[in-house]
């Protein structure tokens, strides 16, 4: 069973609203808690969670920051239509007709952009 406080730590860790450094933060103060405790699974686990932050920093949007300026946080819409896109053109009964080997391609340049 993890602590109360252990469980109210976690919290702003995985709060969409704060940065990556505050989120860090956050991991790492739970990291020493845990350090007193003998939840070492619970202590891999943070670890685990705190090597992602540090490696995907800054690949991960502030939602907090971009919601506050009227930037979209969700690509939803934008995955809906590509997989529309993608499924109309992969029918064979569609005059022009991807082959699996371009449409393959073309999601390649889409997911790297």
């Amino acid at each position: 069973m993890v602590p109360a406080t252990i469980g109210a730590d976690i919290s702003p860790a995985v709060d969409a609203s704060f940065s990556v450094a505050e989120q860090l933060q956050v991991v790492d103060d739970l990291q020493i808690d845990l350090d007193n405790t003998k939840q070492p699974k619970l202590l891999k686990m943070v670890t685990e969670f705190s090597g992602y932050i540090r490696a995907n920093g800054a690949w991960i949007p502030n939602y907090g920051e971009r919601y506050r300026s009227g930037e979209a946080i969700s690509s939803a819409f934008v995955e809906s239509t590509v997989n529309q896109v993608v499924s109309k053109r992969m029918v064979k009964k569609q005059q022009m007709h991807w082959a699996p080997k371009s449409a393959h391609l073309l999601l390649q340049v889409r997911t790297r952009c």
